[in-house]
């Protein structure tokens, strides 16, 4: 792995990396800073199996519904009731007067949230492996994949600091999403790349994913998620778009109000490749729109509702109500996915693939490389 940085994995089957996850972190020589890996996640009380059943099997449609908790690195309270300090929260101990590197990972697969230390600033310093210039904020919001990497130093008088997750983009999220920054003295886009990461002023070829909810089954008393009228299933081998190795691509994701009148947010993940943020706007794709001055690049990008989002008015079911457009070069020979981080999106059919290099996977050498690397 050539980037160093903030990373997780997590299964990609049925539902099951609502609890097949964890940390992945890779450290460059000489960092100066100890670690807080902290890893957020949401929970729900209910078996797996029964969830993707209504999701996909069910006669008539039945949605996963809220998670009833939030955790961090997974512990928390059952319910939204609080137990004190001497709970299930997860505590991380700190020395006074100490910078940390502070490692944020989000494994919600449903939520997206903000995470916040009261009475602290963060500063961050890297998006998903890619360093950016330093910036302080006192919040950061992240959605299901992203990671953050952010220096936190403990300036603070000694005591206990509830570590705070505050869900968005959703109603009635759970709220015992807490943890503990403990001193203890006994212990003793809106951001700027900090180098040129080249990318290119023009794209090969535009790809534009139209996603919205549609009606299924024999009486269309079922519901799935499709990207340009298809929605993905576990054996559907065929991918969307073949792209030659080295080509520059942009994709264009296109949002659209649900069949319950709701935009909802959406954060896509592309493997094997990150991929730069150019652009995003209202509505339906504005191919005029301005590109980014200074893109980040990056692995997970939301797809934002600008109209219809919950608590708004309702919007017309398949209506355009957002976009968003990334950039990537082509340099990874393989089949990547390209899904939604929502796990019941994602269940629901919300992903796709692009077989990058079709002509070398039909190579024998190439092939017999690519085994003896995963073997």
């Amino acid at each position: 792995m050539y980037e160093a940085g903030t990373f997780f994995y997590h299964a990609h089957y049925q539902l099951m990396d609502m609890h097949v996850y964890g940390a992945l972190v890779v450290k460059e020589r000489g960092e100066e800073y100890e670690d807080l890996v902290v890893v957020l996640s949401d929970y729900w009380h209910a078996d797996l199996d029964t969830l993707h059943y209504g999701l996909l099997e069910a006669p008539v449609f039945q949605f996963v519904g809220n998670p009833q908790s939030f955790l961090t690195n997974g512990r928390g309270n059952v319910g939204n009731c609080s137990a004190g300090v001497n709970a299930s929260y997860k505590t991380f101990r700190v020395k006074p007067k100490t910078t940390y590197r502070l490692r944020l990972i989000c494994g919600m697969s449903f939520f997206g949230v903000h995470f916040r230390i009261p009475k602290h600033n963060l500063t961050i310093v890297e998006i998903e492996g890619t360093k950016v210039a330093p910036k302080v904020v006192e919040y950061v919001e992240l959605l299901p994949g992203q990671r953050y990497t952010a220096l936190l130093t403990t300036n603070q008088p000694i005591d206990n600091y509830f570590m705070q997750i505050d869900g968005r983009w959703r109603a009635n999220a759970p709220r015992n999403g807490l943890s503990i920054l403990q001193y203890n003295v006994n212990f003793m886009d809106q951001f700027e790349p900090t180098t040129n990461l080249n990318m290119p002023a023009t794209a090969d070829v535009t790809v534009l994913l139209q996603g919205k909810q549609i009606a299924y089954g024999a009486d269309c008393n079922q519901r799935r998620w499709a990207m340009n009228n298809i929605t993905a299933l576990p054996a559907d081998s065929q991918p969307l778009l073949s792209i030659k190795k080295g080509q520059v691509v942009d994709v264009v994701l296109e949002n659209a109000v649900a069949l319950n009148g709701v935009c909802e947010m959406h954060p896509w993940h592309l493997h094997g490749h990150s991929f730069w943020v150019v652009g995003a706007g209202p509505g339906a794709y504005n191919a005029s729109a301005p590109i980014s001055a200074k893109p980040i690049k990056r692995d997970v990008v939301g797809v934002y509702p600008y109209t219809a989002a919950y608590n708004q008015p309702a919007g017309t079911a398949g209506s355009p109500c957002g976009w968003t457009r990334i950039r990537f070069v082509a340099y990874n020979v393989g089949v990547w996915p390209f899904h939604c981080h929502v796990a019941s999106h994602f269940d629901m059919g919300m992903a796709t693939a692009f077989v990058v290099g079709e002509e070398d996977l039909h190579n024998p050498k190439i092939v017999a490389a690519l085994r003896a690397a995963s073997a």
